[in-house]
């Protein structure tokens, strides 16, 4: 059990609460919450063995005091399972007003994902980006899906915009070491 009082990270201010059983390999009976600055998360649950999930809410008000390259906000959830080595994620987050390096900014942004570390289970991500630009370029929007499993799944990329389009179709797999391997099957740039 662990309460955080009065204290400072980064120049922000940090505060919560935490309790958990923990053991090298898992965490379980986890509750939580943790204040930094404007920004929150709170946690529950357990982690570490076949069945175990910690479910994550998060809202981060601004990306800044994490990397001094970064704006923005971000919101979502994630739900963690499995071992804690090599966890399964279900992810699902947002995220409006990011600025960071080489002029790169991006209106808004959302991620959806489900990825488990067996290769034969289903894998999805869902991603999508509007109003983003880097330098002079700017496109309307970027949709990326990937589907199937970690072994065999298909992707596409679509981008929109008044100064470029493009579409490509991906195929291929990740490896043991979650690495991604495949072919450009289609492309077509405008």
């Amino acid at each position: 059990k662990a309460d955080i009082h009065d204290s400072l990270f980064r120049q922000q201010r940090l505060s919560g609460h935490a309790e958990a059983a923990v053991k090298a390999d898992r965490v379980w009976n986890g509750l939580g919450r943790l204040n930094w600055g404007p920004s929150h998360a709170t946690f529950k649950g357990a982690l570490g063995a076949t069945g175990d999930q910690l479910e994550v809410d998060f809202n981060i008000a601004d990306l800044k005091p994490f990397d001094d390259q970064w704006t923005g906000q971000v919101e979502g959830s994630a739900t963690f399972s499995g071992r804690m080595r090599h966890p399964g994620v279900v992810l699902d987050a947002r995220a409006t007003g990011l600025e960071g390096p080489h002029q790169l900014g991006i209106g808004n942004a959302s991620l959806t994902a489900r990825v488990v570390p067996d290769l034969n289970a289903p894998l999805m991500v869902e991603a999508r980006l509007d109003k983003a630009k880097l330098g002079d370029l700017g496109v309307d929007h970027v949709t990326l899906s990937v589907s199937g499993t970690g072994r065999v799944n298909r992707g596409k990329l679509a981008v929109a915009g008044t100064e470029l389009a493009l579409q490509a179709s991906l195929a291929g797999g990740l490896d043991r070491e979650m690495a991604w391997q495949g072919t450009l099957e289609q492309l077509k740039l405008d």
